[in-house]
């Protein structure tokens, strides 16, 4: 019995171990083993981030396990500390690390992390600005269906800025932007369709958009509601409101 305690005893404190031991315990963790591992470490750190059932919220210990799940390759692990530390949430403030963590998820075509990039560098905060760059990071982001990237191409080709300009695609980059609820590009979308330059003119849609953007309270959106109206007739106008109220219960809004 001595015998089978003191082989144990030698295993445990690394004694001498045999030469298949020692290959056991120093192999390398296949690259699958290494994302299940990211996985996993991200997902205990969203419960302690959150807090969960038998897991007590606690920042700080998600912020450690976000990093170790980040140091392994996890795109959205790496994103969240770009975003910890942008915004210097629970972490001091740190542009150059937001930036590095950005840049690994962005390299892993993680949407959210291209867009945060873009609008680092539209507004050149932490990196010269730059509107090609910006313009690059948005359509990474936009073409995977990210609503505000979509929003930011569209005024981007509508401006010229970083890009030809191409109102025409503009019109389009809007377009998608409105079907994911993007109330910013509602507005440009109804000042297009209203103005109809380079797209066809349509005064019931645009009132219809011009009300959503309104509904949410963006800038000059009730004014330009307004001006469209004039232009609709008032049975339309009351079809164009009452579909806007229908769809604003149904996403459990109110006007």
């Amino acid at each position: 019995m001595k015998k089978y305690i003191l082989i144990i005893s030698i295993i445990l404190i690394g004694i001498a171990p045999m030469p298949g031991l020692r290959r056991f315990f120093t192999k390398m963790p296949t690259e699958s083993q290494k994302a299940d591992f990211a996985i996993d470490m991200h997902s205990l750190g969203l419960k302690y981030y959150n807090g969960a059932i038998g897991v007590e919220k606690d920042r700080q210990k998600a912020i450690e396990l976000f990093t170790i799940s980040a140091k392994n390759g996890h795109a959205e692990a790496q994103q969240i500390l770009g975003s910890l530390y942008m915004e210097g949430s629970y972490v001091a403030q740190d542009y150059q690390k937001a930036i590095k963590w950005y840049r690994l998820a962005a390299d892993q075509d993680h949407a959210h992390a291209q867009y945060h990039l873009g609008l680092i560098y539209l507004q050149g905060v932490a990196l010269p600005q730059n509107y090609e760059e910006a313009a690059d990071y948005f359509r990474a982001a936009a073409i995977q269906r990210h609503a505000d990237a979509q929003y930011y191409m569209g005024l981007l080709s509508y401006m010229g800025m970083g890009v030809e300009q191409n109102r025409t695609e503009a019109f389009h980059w809007f377009q998608d932007a409105v079907q994911f609820g993007q109330a910013n590009a509602m507005y440009y979308y109804a000042y297009m369709l209203y103005e109809g330059v380079d797209v066809k003119q349509d005064f019931a849609a645009a009132y219809y958009w011009a009300s959503l953007a309104s509904f949410f309270e963006i800038e000059n959106a009730e004014e330009l509601k307004n001006a469209i109206k004039a232009n609709v007739s008032e049975k339309i106008v009351k079809m164009i409101d009452s579909e806007v109220n229908k769809v604003l219960r149904e996403n459990r809004l109110s006007k």
